[in-house]
């Protein structure tokens, strides 16, 4: 899996080609990867069609889709699934990604990728932080939905449990005591003694881990998330004193575990705590009437003048058409023309672009049941 940053959407909305791919596929993780495959082969079938009614010869499409016919054989990739397989491809240029987004299955050919699926993944885009706590390996990483880096936490952490107790560290239950009884065994004292040692252990430990948080985060009121076994999560959550720890944890244990899979298991656990800023949203656009648009031409335009505050979208639905934004030009065709563009797509990329927030709804979750998009305007 591959984290979709910002700066990754700019590259890709700012590519301009006249046989720009973007191919969606909804996956299954460690399942049929015989029927994920089959849908990834209708769609290079679909796409060669597209690509020869534009023109491209025979040769031109044959090496167009060389790249995209060898991710059937990718044993990588489809041991590795996430919930969606996105795929962007032009004369010029290859990529493709796994995310954890629930996208409609679609290919579209035209003059710029289709990108309004992947604006899912930037409405959910407040700060948390990811604590990975073990015995033998803690880490604490700054994050959001999309993007995710490490803390530096040398000498204000402790990095494992020796560190607090040092490396005698007691493994066995029952402690022997040098000496033998009368009848010449040696002597053993305090049954379950070496457990609770042990315990009492992990708490020093875990004081210590909470003391370090403390320094390395005062002032902070984002949620911690905290990736451990659940023993362990349940005794940090008794000794720390870190107010926002979020009650619901990664359960497993992560010591050797790829980050981006960690994250990605922090991200759902933490999907109320991400709605919480789409139900505001949707408030604040049933209350302030008079900043409301829904027209397609006026939503394009407010967009590229950067006037949109928040845009809502329906899944599934396409305005098809082209702009010319220069030129104050908008076109919108009943049915897709060659080379047409989602007007819907392009109104939600400027409104991210300018720093807008985008979300796309079903249809009963829309505030204007009546149109495909609607928008709350800056000014």
């Amino acid at each position: 899996m591959t984290l979709l940053t910002k700066n990754r959407f700019e590259n890709l909305a700012n590519e301009r080609s006249r046989y720009c791919t973007s191919i969606y596929i909804p996956t299954e993780r460690g399942g049929n990867n015989k029927k994920n495959k089959l849908r990834l082969k209708n769609k290079l079938v679909a796409i060669e069609v597209q690509l020869s009614q534009l023109g491209m010869k025979t040769k031109e499409v044959d090496k167009y889709l060389e790249p995209l016919n060898k991710l059937l054989e990718d044993s990588d990739l489809w041991r590795h699934l996430s919930d969606a397989l996105i795929i962007f491809r032009n004369t010029n240029d290859f990529n493709y990604t796994t995310l954890p987004l629930d996208v409609e299955e679609m290919s579209i050919v035209s003059d710029r990728y289709y990108l309004l699926p992947l604006l899912s993944m930037f409405n959910e885009n407040a700060t948390f932080y990811l604590l990975v706590l073990s015995q033998k390996h803690n880490r604490l990483y700054e994050a959001t939905k999309n993007e995710i880096s490490e803390y530096i936490t040398e000498n204000v952490l402790p990095e494992k449990l020796e560190d607090t107790v040092g490396k005698d560290v007691k493994q066995k239950s029952l402690q022997f005591r040098s000496g033998q009884s009368q009848g010449g065994l040696g002597l053993y004292h305090g049954k379950g003694e070496g457990k609770d040692d042990k315990k009492k252990e992990i708490i020093k430990y875990l004081k210590d881990v909470d003391k370090g948080l403390k320094e390395l985060m005062e002032g902070n009121d984002a949620p911690l998330v905290v990736a451990s076994v659940d023993y362990i999560f349940s005794l940090f959550k008794e000794v720390s004193g870190y107010k926002n720890i979020y009650p619901v944890h990664v359960s497993g244990n992560y010591d050797e575990s790829d980050i981006l899979l960690v994250h990605e298991k922090a991200c759902e656990v933490l999907q109320p705590f991400f709605e919480k800023e789409r139900v505001l949203d949707k408030e604040k656009y049933s209350s302030d009437h008079d900043k409301v648009i829904f027209d397609i031409k006026a939503l394009y335009k407010a967009a590229n003048a950067g006037r949109i505050d928040t845009l809502f979208v329906q899944k599934g639905e396409f305005v098809w058409g082209k702009a010319e934004p220069e030129l104050g030009k908008i076109q919108v065709h009943e049915e897709k023309e060659a080379l047409d563009n989602c007007l819907l797509d392009a109104v939600a990329r400027q409104t991210f672009l300018k720093g807008g927030t985008v979300f796309r709804e079903e249809i009963s979750g829309m505030p204007e049941h009546n149109s495909p998009a609607g928008a709350i305007l800056r000014y």
